[in-house]
């Protein structure tokens, strides 16, 4: 079995770093046998949308029968994307390529359930994503808010 490994780049900060993330792939792959081609990565690129060098990289190089690729390797389904209608399409894709998608953090296979579990996870990191944007722009409100209250009452 050959696979391409895709990891997108967490921002400065999150919990889990790139190395660790593509450590696990490639020791999800030799414990199971499967001989790393091409790694990919979107370093610091924002999951939520395709417009990726990486990402694109990768499914182009996924759709070139010349490398064999059997499945792709991620770290976990939020890594390849945060956008449950772009997972569809990307699982869409591969599928049609005989590519298969291993999470290296969700037990998941090629059953109807696992497929809907894919998809669940990819909406699930899309909905976390989006209350997080929504979070912080109400935190950036309610700051502005405190701001001119506070001028307010130091030029009364």
């Amino acid at each position: 079995m050959r696979t391409a490994i895709k990891e997108q780049a967490p921002r400065k900060g999150q919990f889990h770093h790139l190395e660790q993330q593509e450590n696990y792939c490639k020791k999800y792959a030799v414990a199971h046998g499967i001989k790393i081609v091409k790694i990919f990565r979107d370093d610091g690129a924002s999951g939520m949308t395709m417009d990726r060098n990486g990402l694109q990289e990768m499914l182009k190089f996924c759709g070139q029968k010349s490398n064999k690729i059997d499945c792709v390797i991620v770290y976990g389904v939020d890594r390849l994307t945060r956008s449950s209608m772009d997972y569809s399409s990307i699982w869409v894709m591969l599928s049609g390529y005989g590519i298969g998608i291993i999470s290296t953090t969700e037990s998941i296979d090629d059953t109807p359930m696992s497929k809907f579990i894919h998809v669940f996870l990819a909406a699930n990191a899309m909905m976390h994503n989006k209350m997080i944007s929504e979070l912080t722009k109400r935190g950036i409100v309610a700051r502005k808010q405190r701001l001119a209250l506070a001028n307010q009452q130091s030029t009364a």
